[in-house]
């Protein structure tokens, strides 16, 4: 604990951040959490931890209470600490994705410039939500780092960061934590003496026992009390002030100037430029004052940006300062720093200033400010304002069309804490449509959309008045989105034709929802051109980098994929996922990756799409987007299991289940079903294909069954029934399946299925000229076509016609290695084996799992890299794709959301699991591995 300059005690505890501080410097990235009751002495541990680490670079940030509502405080704290280019922060549109990445890119920096960094999160139960979540995002992805990760919170208060947060810090494999307790009585005594008091034992353990050993209740005692009260010359110690009571006591022995200083900085907040303090103060030179109220211990100095900034020597001062302010100071001192501030800085101090009373022209103010945050995507800065507006404004009715306009747009950028905040300025309102419908959004963005559903018809069924027409028309918004994530189709676009035309000539804002939901059902339900006319206004580079307008580009790239333009539905989502980066939150940003991913599958550039899913992935687990996560585990199970075999896929199956069980949507849980099948297809395990599709093949008609992007699911099952014998079954199956290119369904899948089944009928010649109508042109990059081109020669060889068999087979071959697909790859060297080509056998393929039709799944023995690549971790093969094309490290840590060490790390592992030096042997490093010899 400190006292004046020194520090006593803690040596157990300054031990164990030394080891985690040491661990930093030899390359390790460390997170400890530092827990203890106000006044405990975490920041002075913090301090004199990285006092004792000299060369450690430094970027300390601290939460305050007069500023959590604030987006991206904390985080701003720590870039302005960090080497690297500003970012543009919340008021442009900033988000917790791209928070955090230039939080990442910052830590990158100063890994440059020095052996290690410590980043500091003081007060962390007083960090905004925006900044948590970006703070989260980061950590979760250092890995290789030499960073010391040092946070220090309150017990019992870091739970309100959410439930990420929660399981970050449960976790001891990745966060290691410190509690502090009350001094010892040793530790007392030790204190004192650093402050020139001499105590005796007896006296150090009354005064611990007394403030319970808390070091900042000690210290305000030894301020206080004479010599003679701390010998024990009393029967009883007097009892303590509260610490409050002990910094006010400092304040009232101040000059007139020097309070009013400490008075207006308190205002002002925890750190305060030094010039807009002694404005408030009204001081034209503050240096005397400044003097006192630094000697009193009230506030200290730092350097800032651009100018010296006044700090609180602890966040329980400052609060003491302020709460002690009358009412009328309160407002008098808010009101002289909103008159020297511009908007937007001027109005949390206009509403501070309002005090619980009315201003209505001050709402107006916010309701306009709000409307320009939206149009440039700022839509949590709307939400703020908007939340602002409904608290002050003398309307009741303009006040309660403001809060639902936060809400809305807390419910926009899925911000569940942001509604909940909300939620309970609604709670407070007699019941009625408004606290019904936000307990409806809340059901929703937990995933309860059954419950949502219910409340939200309830709402949308009772007829719109005047007073209510906005809180209808976004009711009904939200539940054709529900009712198409239950697969109601028909009912979503019922609900948001009915919600557009309440929206006829008001801006995009108040419609967007209800168009997403109509684009959504309209493409459901096979009206897939009409739903794209809806969105022609959102083409890159057309539609301005908004959050709205990324949301529906993600909706258009999503059914463009659908209809089969994959080149179109990959330059939308490319665009969706580029804005991310610098700015417009895209809620669906995990959908955006994920369909970008599936994009790049089907049309054949599976090295794009590796790397995409592996993002979505990490994207939608730190971002908890469950409601997204069973589509990219299905994704990922896919292209895993035809690049690296059934061990490396079979993760996706149980993860797909969990994020379907966590957001339970009829969507989601077809997708967790349609994992484990593409599995079981895979090795030719017909049986398993029908247990793993059962739900989707018992499901009534209008359910996601035949949802476009699932349409695969009935060609997976027919072509086990076909398998299975049972061919009538195979034949309604395809009867029934959507007419390509239904979700990624070809020409080729429908014609392979068809001669699969003249085969089963004993229709050999029938089925080969089926086949050959089919066969892919030269330079195809389609799974479809490789495998129809398999089947094809498989079965001139089984006719005897080998000769005609080879070149068949070598075109499936030719697209199936072009692909990556290792276990196909094997199945065509064994069926060229059977058509007499020498040298095609066991060895010359990098099979990852067969599909032979027997059922087997043995693959040949594939060459020792080969091996190798499918060693890498789904990161590591991120890493070397990307390098392998010429980006920097820089630009690879961007495009992954890692830090550059990150990749250095997953490169140096890439290079000796590859056996290979440098970067220059990658490219043909990952070729060799990746695509089999051609048989002679």
């Amino acid at each position: 604990m400190t006292a004046g300059a020194a520090f006593v005690g803690r040596g157990d505890e300054l031990a164990r951040l030394g080891t985690a501080i040491a661990a930093a410097r030899a390359g390790e990235s460390r997170i400890v959490l530092v827990e203890g009751e106000a006044g405990m002495g975490k920041t002075a541990l913090l301090r004199q931890a990285l006092r004792d680490g000299p060369g450690l670079a430094v970027a300390w940030a601290s939460g305050d209470p007069a500023e959590s509502g604030l987006e991206f405080g904390l985080i701003g704290q720590l870039l302005a600490a960090l080497p690297g280019p500003a970012s543009a922060g919340a008021d442009a549109g900033w988000n917790s994705v791209a928070a955090g990445a230039a939080l990442l890119a910052g830590i990158s920096a100063a890994e440059e410039r020095g052996p290690a960094l410590a980043l500091v999160a003081d007060d962390l139960h007083w960090s905004d939500g925006p900044s948590a979540d970006a703070l989260l995002f980061c950590l979760r992805r250092l890995s290789a780092d030499p960073v010391v990760v040092l946070l220090a919170g309150r017990p019992g208060e870091l739970g309100q960061l959410g439930e990420s947060w929660t399981r970050l810090l449960a976790d001891p494999g990745r966060v290691q934590r410190v509690q502090l307790t009350g001094l010892s009585a040793s530790e007392v005594r030790g204190l004192a003496r650093a402050g020139g008091r001499d105590l005796t034992a007896e006296a150090a353990g009354r005064l611990r026992r007394h403030a319970a050993g808390n070091p900042l209740y000690v210290s305000a005692l030894l301020a206080e009390l004479p010599d003679e009260a701390l010998r024990g010359e009393h029967e009883f110690l007097p009892a303590p002030r509260a610490y409050a009571a002990s910094v006010l006591a400092r304040l009232a022995r101040l000059g007139a100037p020097a309070r009013q200083l400490v008075r207006a900085t308190g205002v002002a907040g925890v750190r305060c430029g030094l010039r807009l303090a002694a404005a408030v103060a009204g001081l034209p030179d503050p240096a005397a004052a400044l003097d006192e109220a630094v000697a009193a211990g009230l506030l200290e100095v730092r350097a800032g940006r651009g100018e010296d900034e006044l700090v609180f020597t602890h966040p329980l001062a400052r609060a003491a300062v302020y709460e002690d302010l009358s009412a009328a100071e309160r407002r008098r001192l808010h009101q002289a720093a909103a008159g020297l501030l511009a908007p937007p800085a001027t109005y949390g101090h206009r509403v501070a200033a309002v005090a619980g009373g009315l201003d209505g022209a001050l709402a107006g103010e916010l309701i306009a400010a709000a409307g320009a945050a939206e149009e440039t995507g700022a839509v949590p800065l709307a939400a703020r304002y908007l939340g602002w507006a409904a608290r002050v404004d003398d309307d009741p009715g303009r006040g309660e069309l403001s809060l639902l306009g936060a809400i809305r747009h807390a419910v926009t950028t899925g911000d569940l804490r942001g509604v909940g905040d909300y939620a309970a300025a609604v709670a407070a309102r007699p019941p009625g449509p408004w606290r019904n419908y936000t307990l409806s959004v809340l059901a929703v963005l937990r995933g309860e959309f059954e419950q949502a559903a219910s409340g939200l018809r309830l709402l949308a069924e009772a007829p719109p008045t005047a007073g209510d027409a906005t809180l209808w028309r976004h009711c009904t918004a939200i539940l054709a989105l529900v009712s198409t994530a239950l697969g109601r189709d028909e009912d979503g676009r019922e609900w948001a034709r009915r919600s557009l035309a309440a929206s006829a000539g008001l801006p995009l804002s108040a419609s967007f929802l209800a168009v997403q939901a109509l684009a959504w059902s309209l493409a459901k339900t096979s009206e897939i051109t009409e739903s794209l006319r809806l969105l022609a206004d959102f083409s890159p580079p057309q539609p301005e980098a908004s959050a709205f307008g990324a949301e529906l580009l993600t909706v258009k790239g999503v059914i463009r994929d659908w209809s089969g333009d994959y080149a179109g539905a990959i330059a939308d989502l490319a665009t969706v996922v580029t804005w991310q980066r610098t700015g417009p939150y895209t809620h669906g940003i995990t959908h955006a990756y994920t369909a970008l991913a599936e994009a790049e599958f089907r049309s054949g550039n599976w090295d794009a799409a590796a790397t995409h899913i592996e993002v979505a992935l990490s994207l939608g687990e730190d971002l908890g987007h469950h409601m997204y996560l069973a589509h990219a585990h299905c994704v990922a199970a896919l292209l895993t299991v035809l690049r690296d075999g059934e061990a490396a896929a079979r993760p996706h199956l149980a993860a797909a289940r969990d994020a379907a069980s966590a957001s339970p949507s009829a969507e989601a849980l077809a997708y967790a079903a349609l994992a484990p099948a593409h599995l079981a297809w895979a090795r030719a395990d017909w049986p398993g294909v029908s247990a793993a599709l059962a739900p989707l093949a018992g499901s009534a008609s209008g359910t996601p069954g035949n949802s476009p992007n699932l349409g695969l699911w009935r060609y997976r099952l027919a072509e086990a029934r076909l398998h299975e014998g049972r061919l009538d079954e195979a034949g309604r199956l395809l009867d029934e399946a959507p007419p390509p290119p239904w979700g990624g369904i070809t020409g080729a899948d429908v014609a392979r299925l068809r001669a699969l089944a003249w085969q089963q009928e004993g229709e050999p010649e029938k089925a080969a000229a089926t086949f050959a109508t089919a066969m892919p042109a030269p330079g195809s990059r389609s799974l479809a076509d490789g495998l129809l081109a398999l089947d094809y020669g498989r079965l001139l060889v089984q006719l005897r016609k080998r000769k005609a068999a080879v070149p068949v087979l070598l075109t499936g071959r030719a697209i199936l290695a072009g692909l990556g697909a290792a276990g196909l790859v094997g199945d065509c060297d064994r069926a060229l084996v059977a058509a007499g080509v020498p040298g095609a056998g066991p060895g010359a393929g990098a099979g990852a799992g067969a599909r032979d039709g027997d059922g087997d799944g043995q693959a040949p023995r594939p060459p020792s890299r080969a091996v190798r690549l499918r060693a890498l971790t789904g990161r590591e093969q991120a890493v070397a794709r990307l390098a392998a094309t010429g980006l920097t490290n820089r630009q690879v840590a961007a495009e992954l959301y890692v830090s550059v060490k990150a990749v250095e790390y997953h490169l140096t592992s890439v290079f000796a699991k590859l056996g290979i030096a440098s970067r220059r042997q990658l490219a043909g490093a990952l070729a060799e591995a990746a695509l089999p010899p051609a048989p002679p």
